[in-house]
């Protein structure tokens, strides 16, 4: 149990230090240079992975991946995006909400039951994501319409990226 709570506690920090490195480097370079860089390194760690992974090929699992992939990779553009011009301590919480709520709504949409469990985790997430957005000194940052859509968007690209993948087999 502890070493599951050690690599979840090491994934969050891996996730969210990737998600701020790669908003930085947008601000810095072009979105679609940072994310190209992005992608080329994960390509490259995925490939090394393969080869000591043990895998099978399938038309569902490439038609999933492929679906899965195309709607991650315009999530991020849009999420570098609405990173590099909005505030991110509003932006991100609000993307990662989104991106939650999606599979859920998808779920409910096609008729899957859901558990209470997963209605309580919905709650907390919205609640969490309220609460984490609450500005902490007396500056108030808004979101600019341009980083709300990019936003929005980004969410929605990336929920549908869940979705996708889970159209794939195990």
């Amino acid at each position: 149990m502890g070493l599951i709570v050690i690599l979840g506690l090491a994934a969050s920090l891996f996730y969210g230090a990737s998600d701020f490195l790669g908003a930085f480097s947008a601000r810095r370079l072009t979105v679609l240079k940072a994310s190209t860089a992005i992608y080329v390194a994960a390509t490259l760690a995925v490939g090394i992975a393969l080869a000591f992974t043990p895998w099978t090929l399938s038309t569902d699992a490439l038609v999933g991946g492929s679906v899965a992939g195309a709607f991650a990779a315009a999530g991020m553009v849009a999420f570098y995006a609405a990173l590099a011009i909005g505030p991110m301590s509003l932006l991100a919480p609000l993307i990662s909400l989104i991106q939650t709520a999606i599979p859920v709504v998808v779920a409910a949409a096609i008729g899957e039951s859901l558990a209470p469990v997963v209605w309580v985790a919905v709650a907390i997430a919205i609640l969490a994501t309220t609460l984490i957005s609450v500005p902490a000194g007396s500056t108030v940052e808004r979101i600019s319409p341009r980083g709300g859509l990019l936003a929005l968007v980004a969410g929605v690209a990336l929920g549908l990226s869940v979705v996708a993948l889970n159209t794939a087999p195990p």
